[in-house]
């Protein structure tokens, strides 16, 4: 087998395969075989008659279409192993010749670009100071208040105002006067003003009592996703069940004790505590996004013109981990499109700047760890397998099934790069070991 490799632009080439000789005549012979088995010939049992009255039943075209298609795959691997040649996509095949002595084949093939890298090494990015206000502290007392409220039920004579929380039953009517899928619910809970329901029917709620019915009207938004409701006007059948408010403990020492948090005894000993932990959070958000942002920079020191077959390949990938993520969230692809009222296109678009950024920092991270030769060895390899064997509560040997050794050894590659970038970042910012020390109680 003869195999000519010609680079193009735009990371594409053209591999052009000859197979003749031995190799030709062997796969021709196998094809034979299968199809001998396949032929009927009257007085002999299928894959029993004379091999020359079988040949007179198969044409040379059907023969060396066979003999193609079943080695064709191999053909292809084996000249991308002697021109080291790594495709990102299925290939493009055009037959230049396909006769008893010869096939010629032509592999327009899609290859991983070239990336041209900047002086990466120059990047520094500060990390942010950060503190804590007294507004900020007073607003998360605020949240523990509502955290530690209760709720408290309305007498008969009590109306309905704003912040009240409603049990309602409720039915919607469009135009028409026909109810309409989803405009039912019964001993539904409502708070006033959350702006749950449809603008201008939780206000129309206010001042009714307990047993109280009302007629809500209200016009549907323009860009409501249900096609037949939208800009229309509808009528809701009310009926209040329940009211409910909201009462919030005092801020003093005895609501402090109740929060009960490790230390904390006085209201300025859980002041203390918050503007801590607020602190911590902050630190933590400063260092990440200086890390964020210390990655851009570095990917953005380097040139590299992304073919699009990966940028489709790598959105069509987080495209189908969405849908995956909205599953585990209880919520079906098709009613988030028909929420949001999209279409798949319109989720295609709002992946791939994401795809786009995943696949620049991979390109630019593999050639700095060729650039300053990181290697992964096979005990790098089995201590990746045990730390994804301990973190999706799987056996070794199952891990090992599911990903294959040269898919981990990249990965590894990937992770040693990163963290080696990282060490010369946490220089700039900081040790890692201050910030660490500094979120240890996470």
């Amino acid at each position: 087998m003869k195999t000519t490799w010609e680079k193009l632009e735009k990371s594409t080439g053209k591999l052009t395969v000859e197979i003749n000789g031995e190799a030709w005549l062997a796969a021709q012979e196998k094809a034979f075989n299968k199809l001998a088995k396949e032929v009927e010939i009257p007085g002999f049992r299928k894959g029993k008659a004379p091999k020359e009255m079988v040949k007179s039943r198969i044409s040379d075209q059907d023969l060396l279409m066979e003999a193609l298609n079943e080695n064709i795959s191999d053909f292809y691997r084996e000249a991308l192993d002697e021109n080291e040649i790594e495709p990102v996509a299925q290939p493009e095949v055009n037959v230049d010749s396909l006769t008893p002595e010869e096939a010629i084949l032509t592999f327009n093939v899609v290859v991983k670009p070239e990336v041209t890298l900047g002086d990466y090494n120059s990047v520094k990015v500060d990390l942010e100071e950060v503190e804590v206000t007294e507004d900020e502290v007073n607003s998360e007392l605020e949240n523990l208040q509502t955290q530690f409220a209760t709720m408290v039920v309305k007498d008969e004579d009590g109306k309905v105002e704003m912040d009240d929380t409603v049990v309602i039953d409720f039915e919607g009517f469009d135009k028409d006067n026909l109810a309409f899928d989803g405009g039912k619910g019964e001993n539904f809970d409502l708070k006033i003003g959350s702006n749950t329901f449809i603008p201008g029917f939780e206000e129309q709620l206010i001042g009714l009592k307990i047993n109280d019915e009302k007629e809500v009207n209200v016009t549907f938004p323009e860009e409501y996703q249900a096609e037949n409701l939208a800009g229309q006007p509808a009528v809701f059948k009310v009926k209040l069940h329940e009211i409910k408010y909201e009462v919030v403990p005092e801020l003093n020492d005895e609501f402090a004790k109740d929060v009960d948090r490790e230390g904390v005894e006085t209201l300025e000993d859980l002041k203390e505590n918050i503007r801590h932990e607020l602190l911590h959070a902050k630190e933590h958000d400063a260092y990440h996004t200086a890390e964020n942002a210390y990655m851009e920079a570095v990917v953005a020191t380097g040139e590299v013109e992304i073919p699009q077959e990966m940028i489709d390949e790598e959105s069509n990938q987080l495209f189908e981990d969405f849908k995956q993520r909205l599953t585990q969230q209880g919520l079906t692809y098709d009613m988030y499109k028909q929420l949001l009222n999209q279409s798949d296109e319109d989720v295609l678009a709002q992946v791939r700047p994401d795809a786009i950024k995943r696949l620049e920092m991979r390109l630019v991270l593999e050639e700095i760890a060729k650039k300053e030769g990181i290697t992964v060895t096979e005990e790098d390899i089995t201590a990746e397998y045990v730390n994804l064997a301990a973190q999706y509560g799987l056996d070794t040997e199952q891990i090992e099934q599911m990903a294959p050794r040269d898919a981990i050894a990249y990965d590894v590659k990937i992770k040693k790069i990163y963290n080696d970038l990282m060490d010369r970042h946490y220089e700039n910012v900081g040790s890692h070991e201050q910030f660490e020390d500094a979120h240890s109680h996470e």
